[in-house]
C-alpha cells in the first residue's frame, strides 16, 4: 500500500515517505484519492479547495495538479493524474490505498462469519482494524472530507462491535471487558457498546457493575440530552435485574453490526400517553414540515411562557414525522432555562451532537466554527429530524443549524426567535378549558373526576390552565385516594398553598418560572419582581414606570423584553398582564430579593401616579368634588398631562378595574389622602357610569380615609358621592341617611357650595318618595345658597330639579323656563356634558306632554346621539325610553317595543333601578297598545315587583294603571277601575300623572275613553 488515508495523509515508496507539502496540495491529493479511478470535476475541486473560490480558480487547480504530477510523477513512475473534459482522475490500482484493503478484509471477515468460521472472522477484522493509525485524514478538511472521515469512522467503529459481538460469541467476554470500558468512554451515547460490555459484565458474574453502566448511561442521556435509554437497552437491563439475558454459546449465530448499514440514530424522547389538545398548533406544525416537503430546510420556533407544553408538543411531531426523516432524529436538550443549570455553549451542544451522531471523540474539532462545519457535513444529503430543545436564544440555536436540506429543526424556547433566520414561529397559549380539563381527567382517572365536573374545572383554571400545573395537580389528586376534586380546589385556593401543592420532587411549577428570571437583564429583572404589586388586571408602561421608579421608555423596554420572554402576556396593544401562577412567582422572588421597604415604596409610587393620572383623565369634566382636594403635590414624571387628556374616557375605560384596585390598595396601607381624594376625583367619571359595581367601596374607602385623615370637607364630599350611588341603586333609606349626614358636616366646616349640593339631592330623595313639598322647599333653600356661593354648577342641576317638580304638577310652561335655563349652564361649562343629556331629556319630556311629537322625537333622538358619542350608558338608555313613549303615542308601535326593549337592555347594563322599571312600563304600554294583553300583563308585572322591591311608588302605580287598562280591554271594568283607584291612592295629588287614572274613573262605561297612557294617533 502506497496511499494511507485512514490516519494522517501519507505517501509511500519503496519504504520511505514521499513528502507532499502544503496544505492545499494535500487536501487536492486526499479528494482525488476518496475518488480514484473516477472522474472529480473543476467546479467540485473548486468547492472543496475554497471556500470563497477566486476569479482564477481554474488556472489556481491547473497549477495543483501539474505540481502533485511532479511530485508523485518522480514516486511513482506508472501513477497517472489524467485531465478529461470534465476534470481530473487519479488512475491506480485500489490494491495501493489503505481504505481498500480495509474493506477487503472486513468483506472475508463476513464471509467467515457466515460460514461458521468464527475466530477467522476475528482475525480478518484485528488486521483490518490494524490498518487505522488514527481519524481518517486527520488535520485535513473539506466538505468532503469531513463527510467522508465521518463515514469512515462509523464504519470502523461497526468492525469494532462485529469483532467484540464475535469474541463474546466464541466466549471471550472477560478480555473484550477492558476494550469494551475506553470504547464506551470514547462514544458515551453508543448504546450498543454499552450494551456489549453490560453482557460482558454480567457473563463474568459482575452483575452488579454491569446494572451500574447502565445507570451511568441513563444519567448522562437525561442530563445531556434530555431523553431516556432506548428499547433495547432497557429490555437487556431489565434482563440482568432478573437473571434472564441470553447466554449464546459459541456456534450461536448473532447478526454482526457489519451486516447492516450504519444504524440511524434515533434520540426521540418517549411520546407522552396522556397528551391532550394542541390539535390546531400540531396541525400547523405538521402542515408547514409537509408542505415545504424533502428540498428545503424547515425550521419551527415553539415559543411559550415554562411549564406550556413546548417540549411535549415538539416529541409528539417526532414521533408522528419519524417515518419520514429515516436518516436519524436527534433531541437535545439545551438547558436554556433548566432550574441549577448554565444553557449548553453552540461548541458543547454541537460535540454531543457529534459523538451522537457517531463521531469519535478525537475527530470532533476543537472550535466552534470546525464543529459546525462538520455537523452541517455530517447531515448534508440525509432526511434527518433535530428538536433543539430549551434553547435561551437565537445565538445558541443558530451554529447548530444543518446547512442543507431535507432536515427539519424544531426549536422550543421561552423567547419568541424572532431574530431567528428562517424560522417560523410558533407561541403556545394557555390550554382551551376543555382541552386542559381533558388532560386532568386522563391524568387523575375519570372515576375520579366524573362526579364533580365544576370542581374539575375550577381545578384547572386555578392551575392557569397551564400543562404542567394541571399534570402535578392531577397527579396529586390520583396518588391521594382520600381527597376529593373538591379538596384539591380548597388546597389550590390558597396562594402560598398552591406553590407547595404544584412542587413534585424535579417537577416544581414555581422553580421551572423563576429560571426565567434568572436570565434576565437587570432592569426587565427587578421590574419583572414588583410588578406583582399591581393590584389591577394588567398595566401599562406608565404604571410600570411608576413601579420600578423608571423613565417612561426605559419601562417600555423592559415590559416588551418580558413579553418576548414571555413571562408576560398582551391582548391590547400597550397593555400587559400576568398568568396567574407567573404572578405568584414574580411575588415569591421580590419577598426573596427585594427589601418590604422597597416594595412599600413601589406601591407608593404606584399609587400617587393613578392619583395623578385620573386627575388629569377628569380634568375635562372640570368642578365635581375637586374642589375639596388639598395638598396634592406636583405630578410624577410617569403622568403626561397633555397625553392623558387626548381621550381620557377611553383611558379611564381601560384603566377603571385598576383605579377601583388602587383605591383599596391606598386605604389597605394608610395613604388616607390618596384614598379619599382618588374618590373625589373620580366622582364625575362613576357619575358617569351611573355609579356602577365599584363605586360604593371607592366612596365608603373615602369616608374612612377622610375621617382617619381628619379631613371634614374630604368626607362630607365622599357621603355625597355615597348618596348618588345609593340614589342610582334605588336604596332610599340609606340615602336619606348619608345626605342628611354629609349636610351636618358641610355646614360644620362652612362649606355652602357643598351644602347646596346636598340639599339638591336631599329634595330629589324626597320627590322620589312623593314627598313633593319637602322636595320643593330643600331645591328653594338649595339654590339660594348656591347663588351666594357663586357656585353655578350646582345652582344648575337645583334648577333642573325644581323644573321636575313644576314638570311633574303640571306647571309646563313654568317647567320649560326652568329647563331652558339649566341647559344654557349645562351648555356653558365643558365638564357637564351629561347633564345637558338630562335636561334636553326633560325638555322632550314636556314636549311629549304637550302632543307635541315631532319635537319630542327630535330631541330624544339628539339626546340619544349625544349619549353615544359621550359612551353614557344612562343617558342612552333615557333617550330610548323617551322614544318608546312618543312612538307608541304616534302609533308606531313596532318602533315603540323595539326602543323599550333597548332602554331596558342598557339600564339593566348600567345597573340603574328606577330606569330600568320605566323601561319596563314603557314597554308594557307599547305592547298593550299592539293589543298583546297576556304579554303585557307580564311585563306590568315584571314592573310591579321591580317597583315594590326598591319602594318606587310612583312606578307601582303607573304598573296598576297599566293592569286597569289590561282589564277594561277584557271587559272586567270593575277591576279596572279597582286598580285605578289603587293607582291614585299612591301619586300625590298634585301629580299630574294621577289625571291620567281620573279620566278612566270618570268615564268607566266609556270604552272610547283614552289617556295619556293608551292614546295612539295615526303617523
Amino acid at each position: 500500500m502506497h496511499f494511507l488515508v485512514l490516519g494522517p495523509l501519507e505517501v509511500r515508496a519503496s519504504g520511505k515517505q514521499v513528502r507532499v507539502d502544503g496544505s492545499r496540495q494535500r487536501r487536492l491529493l486526499a479528494i482525488l484519492l476518496l475518488n480514484a479511478n473516477h472522474t472529480v470535476t473543476v467546479e467540485r475541486l473548486a468547492q472543496e479547495l475554497w471556500a470563497d473560490p477566486p476569479q482564477s480558480v481554474r488556472q489556481q487547480i491547473h497549477n495543483a495538479i501539474a505540481s502533485l504530477r511532479r511530485t508523485l510523477g518522480a514516486a511513482f513512475t506508472d501513477l497517472r493524474i489524467t485531465t478529461t473534459d470534465a476534470g481530473y482522475e487519479l488512475g491506480i490500482p485500489e490494491s495501493w490505498i489503505d481504505l481498500h484493503e480495509f474493506g477487503r478484509l472486513t468483506q472475508l471477515a463476513r464471509r467467515a462469519e457466515a460460514d461458521g468460521r468464527l475466530e477467522e472472522a476475528v482475525t480478518h477484522l484485528t488486521s483490518a482494524l490494524g490498518l487505522w493509525r488514527g481519524a481518517p485524514l486527520l488535520g485535513l478538511d473539506s466538505p468532503l472530507i469531513s463527510s467522508t472521515a465521518t463515514a469512515l469512522d462509523e464504519q470502523r467503529l461497526a468492525a469494532v462491535e462485529s469483532r467484540i459481538s464475535l469474541r463474546l460469541r466464541i466466549g471471550q467476554a472477560d478480555s473484550v471487558i477492558g476494550e469494551l470500558r475506553e470504547l464506551v468512554d470514547e462514544h458515551p451515547y453508543r448504546e450498543s457498546l454499552r450494551a456489549s460490555l453490560m453482557t460482558a459484565l454480567y457473563r463474568t458474574s459482575r452483575q452488579a457493575d454491569a446494572l451500574d453502566v447502565y445507570e451511568q448511561g441513563r444519567r448522562l442521556l437525561a442530563d445531556e440530552l434530555g431523553i431516556d435509554p432506548g428499547p433495547q437497552i432497557r429490555e437487556l437491563h431489565a434482563k440482568i435485574l432478573s437473571g434472564t439475558p441470553e447466554q449464546p454459546g459459541p456456534d450461536a449465530v448473532e447478526p454482526s453490526p457489519m451486516d447492516a448499514p450504519p444504524p440511524a440514530h434515533r434520540f426521540l424522547p418517549n411520546d407522552t400517553r396522556d397528551f391532550s389538545g394542541r390539535s390546531a398548533e400540531l396541525d400547523r406544525l405538521l402542515a408547514d414540515a409537509q408542505e415545504a416537503g424533502p428540498s428545503a430546510l424547515v425550521i419551527s420556533a415553539i415559543n411559550g411562557m415554562g411549564g406550556i407544553g413546548k417540549t411535549t408538543l415538539a416529541v409528539r411531531l417526532a414521533h408522528q414525522l419519524a417515518d419520514e426523516y429515516p436518516d436519524g432524529q436527534f433531541f437535545l436538550d439545551l438547558h436554556g432555562f433548566t432550574l441549577g443549570m448554565e444553557p449548553v455553549s453552540p461548541a458543547r451542544a454541537l460535540e454531543t451532537l457529534l459523538q451522537a451522531a457517531g463521531t469519535a471523540s478525537e475527530l470532533v474539532p476543537l472550535g466552534l466554527d470546525g464543529r459546525a462545519a462538520r455537523w452541517r457535513a455530517h447531515m448534508a444529503g440525509k432526511r434527518a429530524l433535530l428538536i433543539l430543545d430549551n434553547a435561551v436564544d437565537a445565538a445558541q440555536v443558530r451554529p447548530l443549524l444543518p446547512g442543507t436540506s431535507g432536515i427539519l429543526v424544531v426549536v422550543t424556547s421561552r423567547r419568541r426567535l424572532t431574530s431567528l433566520e428562517g424560522a417560523v414561529s410558533v407561541s403556545l397559549d394557555l390550554m382551551p378549558a376543555q382541552d386542559a380539563i381533558t388532560l386532568f381527567t386522563r391524568i387523575a382517572g375519570a372515576n375520579r373526576t366524573a362526579t364533580e365536573p365544576a370542581a374539575v374545572a375550577t381545578a384547572v383554571e386555578l392551575c392557569g390552565r397551564l400543562p404542567l400545573a394541571i399534570r402535578i395537580a392531577a397527579a396529586r389528586l390520583r396518588d391521594r385516594q382520600s381527597w376529593t376534586v373538591a379538596d384539591l380546589v380548597s388546597r389550590l385556593e390558597d396562594q402560598k398553598r398552591r406553590s407547595r401543592l404544584l412542587d413534585v420532587g424535579d417537577r416544581n411549577v414555581m422553580a421551572v418560572l423563576k429560571v426565567s428570571h434568572r436570565y434576565l437583564q437587570p432592569m426587565p429583572q427587578r421590574l419583572f419582581r414588583l410588578l406583582h404589586l399591581h393590584p389591577g388586571p394588567d398595566f401599562d408602561a406608565r404604571a410600570a414606570a411608576a413601579l420600578g421608579g423608571l423613565d417612561v421608555p426605559d419601562a417600555e423596554d423592559a415590559l416588551e423584553m418580558l413579553l418576548d420572554d414571555n413571562l408576560l402576556r398582551q391582548e391590547t396593544s400597550g397593555r400587559y398582564y400576568f398568568h396567574d401562577l407567573v404572578r405568584d412567582c414574580s411575588r415569591e422572588l421580590s419577598e426573596e430579593f427585594d427589601s418590604a421597604e422597597e416594595r412599600k415604596r413601589a406601591r407608593f409610587q404606584l399609587v400617587d401616579h393613578y392619583l395623578h393620572a385620573s386627575l388629569a383623565w377628569c380634568e375635562h369634566f372640570q368642578g365635581g368634588l375637586r374642589r375639596v382636594l388639598t395638598g396634592l403635590g406636583p405630578a410624577p414624571e410617569t403622568v403626561d398631562v397633555a397625553d392623558a387628556q387626548r381621550d381620557p374616557m377611553g383611558a379611564l375605560a381601560a384603566e377603571y378595574e385598576n383605579i377601583a384596585a388602587i383605591s383599596q390598595l391606598a386605604a389597605e396601607h394608610g395613604w388616607h389622602r390618596h384614598a379619599w381624594q382618588l374618590a373625589c376625583v373620580l366622582h364625575p367619571y362613576l357619575r358617569s357610569r351611573n355609579f356602577d359595581r365599584h363605586a360604593r367601596r371607592i366612596f365608603e374607602r373615602g369616608i374612612q380615609a377622610a375621617q382617619a385623615d381628619d379631613n371634614i370637607r374630604g368626607e362630607a364630599a365622599c357621603r355625597y358621592g355615597l348618596v348618588q350611588v345609593c340614589q342610582a341603586r334605588g336604596e332610599k333609606a340609606e340615602a336619606r341617611q348619608q345626605c342628611e349626614h354629609a349636610i351636618r358636616l358641610s355646614r360644620q366646616v362652612g362649606d355652602e357650595e357643598g351644602e347646596a349640593e346636598q340639599l339638591s339631592v336631599l329634595g330629589a330623595l324626597h320627590y322620589a318618595d312623593n314627598e313633593l313639598g319637602e322636595a320643593h322647599d330643600n331645591f328653594r333653600l338649595a339654590e339660594i345658597i348656591s347663588r351666594r356661593a357663586s357656585a353655578p354648577a350646582s345652582r344648575q342641576a337645583i334648577v333642573n330639579n325644581l323644573g321636575v317638580i313644576c314638570r311633574e304638577t303640571g306647571r309646563l310652561d313654568e317647567a320649560l323656563v326652568l329647563f331652558e335655563e339649566a341647559l344654557s349652564a349645562a351648555r356653558s361649562s365643558a365638564d357637564r356634558r351629561d347633564q345637558v343629556v338630562y335636561v334636553q331629556w326633560n325638555i322632550a319630556t314636556v314636549h311629549h306632554m304637550r302632543g307635541d311629537h315631532a319635537m319630542a322625537l327630535k330631541l330624544f333622538d339628539q339626546e340619544l346621539d349625544a349619549s353615544v358619542e359621550l359612551k353614557f350608558e344612562r343617558g342612552e338608555a333615557l333617550a330610548r325610553l323617551g322614544l318608546s313613549d312618543v312612538k307608541r303615542s304616534i302609533g308606531d308601535l313596532d318602533g315603540a317595543i323595539a326602543d323599550g326593549r333597548h332602554a331596558l337592555a342598557l339600564s339593566r347594563k348600567s345597573g340603574v333601578r328606577n330606569t330600568e322599571c320605566e323601561a319596563l312600563l314603557a314597554l308594557g304600554e307599547a305592547i298593550f297598545c299592539q293589543g298583546d294583553l297576556d304579554r303585557a300583563a307580564e311585563v306590568f308585572e315584571r314592573a310591579r315587583e321591580h317597583a315594590e322591591e326598591y319602594d318606587m311608588p310612583r312606578f307601582q302605580a303607573r304598573a296598576l294603571e297599566g293592569f286597569a287598562h289590561i282589564a277594561r280591554a277584557a271587559g272586567d271594568v270593575e277591576l279596572a277601575g279597582r286598580r285605578w283607584t289603587e293607582a291614585i291612592s299612591l301619586y300625590p295629588a298634585e301629580f299630574v300623572e294621577a289625571q291620567y287614572a281620573r279620566v278612566h274613573l270618570d268615564s268607566l262605561g266609556d270604552p272610547t275613553a283614552t289617556c295619556f297612557r293608551c292614546a295612539t294617533t295615526a303617523v
